[in-house]
């Protein structure tokens, strides 16, 4: 799937289009073996007057749990999921070589 058709998807204003991305996530959540992604649903405090980040147990940066699930891969920010939804286009379609694409070879 190319990427303008998954962003095409990621807005999801249809009950079709909710599908359809549910089933992206499960396929990409079926694939991936690891990562080391930042959960960004971990809320960011900083001190008012500084502007330092505070560090509690709330707001402690977490790496998003394995194995991928279609929920965790749904956190993914876009940019991600386009790259990974590239790189499936890629295998699944490999780009050929002038050669295959005339049918002449040198």
């Amino acid at each position: 799937m190319p990427g303008d058709e998954f962003a095409a998807i990621a807005s999801a204003e249809t009950d079709s289009d909710k599908q359809k991305l549910g089933r992206l996530y499960a396929m990409i959540a079926g694939i991936v073996i690891g990562w080391r992604v930042w959960d960004p649903t971990v809320p960011v405090k900083a001190d008012a007057e500084t502007g330092e980040l505070i560090h509690d147990e709330e707001t402690q940066p977490r790496l998003l749990p394995l194995p991928a699930t279609p929920e965790n891969v749904a956190k993914l920010p876009q940019a991600i999921l386009l790259d990974l939804m590239e790189q499936v286009t890629k295998a699944v379609n490999p780009p050929q070589s002038p050669a295959e694409t005339t049918g002449k070879t040198s």
